[in-house]
């Protein structure tokens, strides 16, 4: 299995908590470009994971959010995913934010695809929100006409690292059977 962080950064301007439009009536859809662990070949398409999405896998405790078999080897691919309370906020420009926990079984995650992602986010001014924010381009404006001010979010970036600190403590053997680690539970909320 392995352990990766979804992580972004942007420039905000009169905007502030931006994060994913996540809820059961509109779910967003994480879009992944990844690779089999086992034959080193990509999907032709990006992969779509939701936080909804729940399957149940033989010999597994975990409920996934993602269950798909190789294109190209009998391999079966799972990824469970986890929102942070991570969010891009105007103070924060230059720091690298947690967005999403990713574990993994059979499948290396390489890229995120912000296509067709819409986010939400608050007006530094009061306490207009703004719904429809859509970072296909990697920037969003609008226009608050109470304040006469532009409100942007400007150069998205986003990258997948791979959580070898957490990987490293995720397990240990107790009586011959492998336990998790509390304090990975608590650092991922799983």
């Amino acid at each position: 299995m392995n352990y990766f962080v979804l992580k972004g950064r942007a420039a905000l301007e009169a905007l502030d908590n931006v994060q994913p439009v996540d809820t059961p009536e509109c779910p967003f859809d994480w879009r992944f470009v990844v690779e089999c662990t086992s034959c080193g070949e990509e999907p032709y398409r990006a992969i779509v994971i939701n936080l909804f999405a729940k399957f149940q896998v033989e010999n597994s405790e975990r409920t996934w959010n993602f269950r798909a078999s190789c294109e190209y080897c009998p391999s079966t691919h799972l990824a469970l995913i986890r929102r942070t309370k991570g969010a891009f906020r105007e103070d924060c420009e230059d720091e690298w934010v947690d967005l999403l926990h990713i574990i993994a079984d059979g499948i290396k995650f390489k890229k995120f695809r912000e296509k067709k992602s819409i986010w939400h986010g608050t007006s530094e001014f009061g306490s207009k929100t703004y719904e429809n924010i859509n970072l296909e381009y990697s920037s969003w404006c609008d226009y608050d006409m109470d304040y006469y001010q532009l409100i942007c979010m400007d150069n998205a970036r986003f990258q997948i690292v791979l959580a070898e600190d957490i990987y490293e403590k995720m397990f240990k053997a107790r009586d011959g059977v492998v336990h998790q680690v509390a304090m990975l539970s608590k650092k991922l909320r799983i």
